[in-house]
């Protein structure tokens, strides 16, 4: 029990540095003309589902987060937020490397998720191009109304700390929450559960797949390498699996339907490729 809290904590204090830097580039971008001009061309360029499908590569759940906040402010758009959440494996590749007889899925996973999750970033910024670039005409009016009036002080340190700080703790109870079900349920009932026909499989990881925090992803990867879980499956939970990026679009992101919308978009895409590779096992 004790090591549930423990691991809670530095699993949230490991994301300090990376999100008190989100949140100073997000004020400098709220109150600088420069910023807002580069992120014009950068955070909402045409290719920056590519950038961003690269950058996730890294096995790092922190990409996720600052995805969901940059979206939540109107910096990036929905198809850039998809690719990341698509992207991200979180701590599962390393759990599959750790194994000489899983490491050789790697390349392949970390290959088909980037290609389906740029693809998917394309298309949804070329769908939605009208929506975001209505946003975020709301979010600078919005921002040039309220926030002049800050010094730098609190535009360069208070406000970021402040912002990290309530970030973190809803972080905190997210991941202590996922440690003491773990905790109390057990790992290998978990693995029960999983270990179904292929078809119901490419339905139920992503169920796992999309419970916040790094414990989800090394569920799928440690069933992967029991032989429990099919390549497919491992695929499909993987997918919809971001880390804590969703729990932090919903907490930053005040549109609740629009945040549902994404959850079953993942659900759903994941399940589709899960489907798609089924085929060819």
């Amino acid at each position: 029990m004790p090591d549930c809290f423990i691991d809670a904590v530095t699993d949230s204090l490991k994301l300090f540095p990376f999100l008190f830097l989100i949140y100073l580039f997000l004020e400098a971008v709220e109150h600088s003309s420069r910023v807002k001009a580069f992120n014009e061309k950068v955070g909402k360029g045409k290719l920056a589902p590519l950038g961003a499908g690269l950058v996730s590569l890294v096995p790092e759940c922190g990409f996720s987060v600052m995805a969901a906040s940059l979206f939540s402010k109107g910096i990036i758009a929905l198809g850039t937020l998809l690719t990341v959440f698509i992207v991200t494996s979180d701590e599962g590749i390393p759990i599959l490397l750790a194994s000489s007889h899983t490491a050789k899925v790697v390349l392949p996973i970390m290959a088909i998720k980037f290609c389906f999750g740029v693809i998917v970033g394309f298309f949804c910024n070329a769908i939605f191009k009208t929506e975001r670039e209505q946003k975020a005409a709301e979010e600078r009016e919005f921002h040039d109304h309220n926030c002049h009036e800050k010094t730098k002080l609190q535009i360069y340190f208070t406000m970021p700390l402040l912002r990290t700080l309530k970030v973190l703790l809803f972080v905190f109870i997210v991941n202590l929450a996922m440690n003491l079900l773990i905790f109390f349920v057990g790992e290998e009932t978990f693995l029960t559960f999983l270990g179904q026909r292929k078809l119901l499989q490419i339905l139920i990881a992503p169920m796992v797949g999309v419970i916040p925090g790094c414990g989800s992803s090394v569920i799928l990867a440690t069933a992967y390498q029991d032989g429990v879980l099919s390549f497919s499956a491992l695929l499909s939970g993987l997918t919809v699996n971001s880390g804590i990026g969703l729990s932090v679009l919903f907490r930053q992101n005040k549109n609740l339907k629009q945040n549902l919308v994404i959850l079953f978009t993942l659900y759903g895409l994941s399940i589709l490729l899960g489907l798609v590779l089924m085929l060819f096992e």
